[in-house]
């Protein structure tokens, strides 16, 4: 097994490499929060679906607030996309094939929004401050990020292009895996979540250089409470900057632990405060499907950050742990 070692030793060394390999050694802070991510991320999902099955009912002709009354379900099956996700949505909560269904949902978000990069660009030339399209393209690119660090093609797939010799593959997880493309993959990913965070510092830009904010206003609005939680639509508001801080100091890796997680509960607490879907001074529902989104959204995008978390040392000890193990291989 290993030269000079007795085979009890072997064993024990083999699972401290597996161990560490497979990301058994992540802290437990971290599982959690991965944990968390995937129900976060969900939330979207669930939301989405709510309101795709309640359009379809109210199209079979069925009052809303007869929700009880499930004949609808009888005249008609359910489209076939619709079933797969709601049966994508059951694997996600339950943890079992994330990332197929995590990128089923997504791809079924993205398909859903056609006028997206136009809605992309209105933000960034200052023509418009709604920032659901740009929050759902950056769950997305999550989704895209952590099924670049997860996937991997089966053995047999690289036998028959004759790659015999299994390189071990970078990524969150320690893994002798065969990834191809898994830098394209991931960097695809970051580029999708890259256009909210340039809207909102195109946002705070834009109010910098505004005669009617100005920095005296930009710096007056820090101090207000009506900006830390906002009544109704919240295009503005304070988390908005501290969100863009947050993202600047995230791509430049400063620490790909903390820093997410730090982003991540500021989309939070923007959801919390400023997109309160829940209140009942809202009388128009549809207003209310807009909060929901936005908070869903929020929520999302939170939860993909905390899923995409480095399991075991893959992070700023990742060299030093690297080397380690290679000088007790030897």
């Amino acid at each position: 097994m290993y030269d000079g070692m007795s085979p009890s030793h072997g064993r024990q060394l083999e699972r401290m490499l597996s161990g560490v390999e497979r990301g058994l050694d992540t802290p437990v802070w971290v599982a959690r929060l991965r944990l968390l991510g995937r129900l976060l991320l969900a939330v979207l999902f669930a939301n989405l679906l709510w309101q795709e099955l309640f359009e379809l009912r109210l199209s079979r002709g069925y009052a809303w607030r007869d929700w009880h009354d499930l004949g609808w379900l009888a005249d008609e099956p359910l489209p076939l996309a619709l079933l797969l996700s709601l049966a994508a949505l059951a694997l996600l909560l339950a943890g079992l094939g994330t990332s197929l269904a995590a990128g089923f949902l997504a791809a079924r978000l993205l398909a859903q929004s056609a006028e997206l990069w136009e809605e992309i660009f209105a933000v960034l030339l200052e023509q418009t401050s709604n920032l659901l399209p740009v929050k759902e393209l950056a769950v997305v690119g999550t989704v895209i990020v952590f099924i670049g660090h997860t996937y991997y093609l089966p053995d047999v797939l690289r036998s028959w292009r004759g790659r015999a010799a299994k390189g071990k593959a970078t990524g969150l997880l320690y893994t002798e895996r065969w990834r191809p493309g898994q830098s394209l993959l991931i960097a695809l990913g970051q580029l999708l979540v890259a256009p909210l965070f340039l809207s909102l510092a195109a946002l705070q830009y834009y109010d910098l250089v505004s005669p009617d904010v100005g920095l005296a206003g930009w710096r007056a609005r820090l101090l207000s409470a009506h900006y830390w939680m906002p009544p109704g639509d919240s295009s503005a508001n304070n988390w908005l900057p501290a969100q863009a801080a947050a993202y600047l100091l995230l791509v430049t890796g400063v620490d790909n632990k903390r820093v997410p997680s730090l982003l991540a509960a500021l989309l939070v607490a923007e959801a919390l405060t400023c997109w309160r879907w829940w209140s009942t001074a809202w009388l128009s529902k549809h207003y209310v499907w807009y909060l929901r989104r936005h908070f869903a959204a929020n929520l999302a995008i939170a939860g993909g950050l905390l899923l995409n978390l480095p399991e075991g040392k893959h992070d700023v000890e990742a060299v030093r742990a690297e080397a380690a193990i290679g000088k007790k291989r030897t």
